[in-house]
């Protein structure tokens, strides 16, 4: 899973270095991390934790300054063999979709 991690930080990087994104100043994020970890784990960028035992769709970031969303990263966990795992995540910057799963990579539904 680590791997997958430096892997899609290095694609947004390279996205984003192409993408004419527009940064901006968040006063109540600033320097905060949301994160999400083991079978369930969710920390907000306030420092809350919580615990969401669902197979929902996640939405762990994203532009709320605007009603077009220019960046976003949602998650999506099942039921698998009993266990909830993640089944994929997607992350968008502008019109671009990347969605990562565990066999499958795609931009635009381009694999």
């Amino acid at each position: 899973m680590r791997g997958r991690s430096v892997w899609l930080c290095f694609l947004a990087l390279s996205v984003a270095s192409v993408i004419n994104l527009q940064a901006r100043l968040v006063h109540n994020h600033v320097s905060s991390i949301c994160s999400t970890w083991g079978r369930e784990h969710f920390k907000t960028f306030d420092g809350d934790v919580f615990q969401f035992p669902g197979t929902c769709e996640y939405n762990l970031a994203s532009d709320c300054h605007e009603s077009y969303q220019e960046f976003s990263v949602h998650m999506r966990r099942t039921v698998k063999d009993g266990n909830p795992t993640v089944s994929h995540v997607v992350v968008t910057i502008n019109d671009l979709l990347f969605y990562l799963s565990k066999d499958t990579v795609t931009v635009n539904d381009i694999p």
